[in-house]
C-alpha cells in the first residue's frame, strides 16, 4: 500500500488507518471530520500535524485468544482492545 496525502484525500470518517506526521512519527488514529481533527490510540502522541495515511492490513487470526506477556494489575477483568492493547476494566491498566 501507498502513503495517500491529506491534502489530496482523507479517510473515511472514524475509519483507523496508519498515520504519519510532518516529522516521520507514526501511529494508528481516526479522522473526525465533525470535528476535523485526528484521533490516535497512542496517548503518547498526538496527531496535530498528519501528513499522510494509508488503510491497516486486516490483522491475523488467531485459532485460540491471545495470552499476555505480563499482568499489570491483580484484577481479573482483564481484556484485548481491538488495537491489540490489553486492558482492565476496574483500574484502567493497560499493557502488551
Amino acid at each position: 500500500m501507498k502513503w495517500i496525502a491529506c491534502k489530496d484525500q482523507m479517510p473515511k470518517d472514524g475509519k483507523r488507518v496508519l498515520v504519519c506526521n510532518e516529522i516521520g512519527i507514526k501511529s494508528v488514529a481516526s479522522y473526525d471530520t465533525y470535528y476535523n481533527e485526528w484521533n490516535s490510540d497512542d496517548s503518547f502522541w498526538w496527531p496535530r500535524e498528519v501528513t499522510h495515511w494509508m488503510p491497516l492490513h486486516d490483522p491475523p487470526t488467531a485459532a485460540k485468544p491471545l495470552l499476555a506477556a505480563a499482568v499489570p494489575c491483580s484484577h481479573e477483568d482483564i481484556y484485548l482492545r481491538k488495537s491489540g492493547i490489553w486492558k482492565c476494566k476496574q483500574c484502567g491498566k493497560v499493557f502488551y
